[in-house]
């Protein structure tokens, strides 16, 4: 309160279960945490709920709901709103996987903010689409489009509390990168060496550059690779183009429905799945699973788990 902290609470509303234990399953917790929202609003201090879309949480409206029910605030603040990346095997399986499901997920993401004229919650997300229609009408040059995290920006470091250095907030110093690369790039003790060679920009990937929705994009995540870049992209795509048919209604007033492309797969040129015929690639059989997370290294005493991974039971 003294330094006007602005306070951001991790939860997927509906669909919290991916993420881990409600916390307002207990009911001191929830009184807690309900009485500490009430108090920041009241006194105009910034607070919000962010939330994460998945393959079991298609929809931000329902979430939107959900926080609305749960706190009384028709205005709350949700922040995030957008879809996993495919960080470890875990956001696989927490990933559209299906055509079904990509084009399910794109018409429920246009419908709720369509069918509510945007009163979703999620202003970031609204606010991609006023950026990307502002983009259009300024003709706005790719090459000075950045990457949707800003870590690519030389002004930015991502800092742990004991002066590391890493790619960015979602890793720890003691993993590897998904180009064999350690996520750890210096300290702030030996600045002039700190170096971080686990991204690639956008500008660097094969189909970044002709993508329709990369003004929205920029680039998804920079340190993914394999099949971990694979499923982030599609992902990432299933997510912005709503946006991109979004501003185009909101700059024509018709609803885009195929994005003509050379190159660009059928099942991206058809926005909804309402133009092609689709047919699905043969999933391969499903397998009992169990994600387990192991210490991976320690730090002052400290225990480092790595990121999650998946094994057959």
């Amino acid at each position: 309160m003294k330094y006007n902290f602005t306070v951001s609470i991790s939860h997927d509303g509906p669909g919290q279960s991916v993420r881990g234990p409600d916390p307002f399953d207990d009911p001191a917790t929830k009184k807690t945490i309900l009485g500490f929202y009430r108090m920041m609003t009241r006194l105009k201090k910034g607070i919000s709920f962010n939330s994460m879309m998945n393959v079991k949480n298609k929809s931000r409206k329902a979430v939107y709901d959900w926080f609305v029910e749960l706190t009384g605030d028709p205005n709350v603040n949700l922040g995030e709103g957008g879809i996993v990346d495919a960080y470890d095997e875990e956001g696989i399986t927490n990933s559209l996987q299906t055509l079904q499901e990509h084009f399910e997920y794109r018409r429920i993401s246009f419908a709720d903010i369509f069918s509510t004229n945007g009163q979703i919650g999620f202003f970031g997300q609204l606010q991609k689409i006023d950026n990307f229609v502002n983009s259009i009408l300024t003709h706005a040059d790719s090459k000075y489009l950045g990457q949707k995290c800003g870590m690519d920006n030389e002004h930015v470091l991502a800092v742990d509390l004991r002066g590391n250095v890493i790619t960015c907030q979602n890793v720890s110093q003691v993993e590897v990168s998904k180009n064999g690369e350690n996520h750890l790039s210096g300290n702030l003790d030996d600045y002039d060496n700190v170096a971080i060679k686990t991204s690639t920009h956008w500008s660097n990937r094969a189909d970044c550059a002709s993508c329709p929705v990369l003004h929205l994009c920029k680039g998804a995540c920079m340190f993914l690779e394999n099949k971990f870049w694979d499923i982030s992209c599609a992902n990432a795509y299933s997510d912005n183009v709503p946006f991109f048919a979004l501003a185009i209604e909101r700059i024509t007033g018709y609803i885009p429905t195929l994005i003509k492309g050379d190159g660009l797969p059928l099942e991206r040129q058809d926005i909804f799945g309402t133009v092609y015929e689709h047919k699905e690639t043969v999933q391969k059989k499903v397998i009992p699973i169990k994600v387990v997370s192991e210490v991976i290294g320690e730090v002052d005493g400290v225990e480092i788990y790595g990121k999650s991974r998946i094994e057959s039971v």
